[in-house]
């Protein structure tokens, strides 16, 4: 069972197109692994960024999504070092 260690809320300003968005951010701790799971959310509740953590730095396949839900980029990452794009 996943747990939610930490939420948090904010607003951010993209210049490019000028809009204000609202996001969501989850921290959570996956299985008692010490493996985090982080995610982003837009305010129309898609998810924009779900990225997998170990000992602080990216760990996993990070994906990115735009506003619709449709996915945009798809990372792999070992030790916060970039693997695969």
């Amino acid at each position: 069972m996943q747990r939610l260690r930490e939420q948090s809320d904010f607003w951010a300003s993209l210049k490019t197109p000028p809009t204000l968005l609202f996001w969501r951010r989850e921290r959570v701790e996956v299985k008692k692994t010490k493996v985090f799971r982080d995610a982003l959310y837009y305010d129309n509740s898609k998810m924009m960024e779900e990225s997998l953590y170990k000992n602080g730095l990216r760990d996993g396949v990070s994906k990115w999504y735009d506003q619709d839900g449709k996915l945009t980029i798809e990372y792999e990452y070992k030790n916060g070092e970039l693997v695969k794009k």
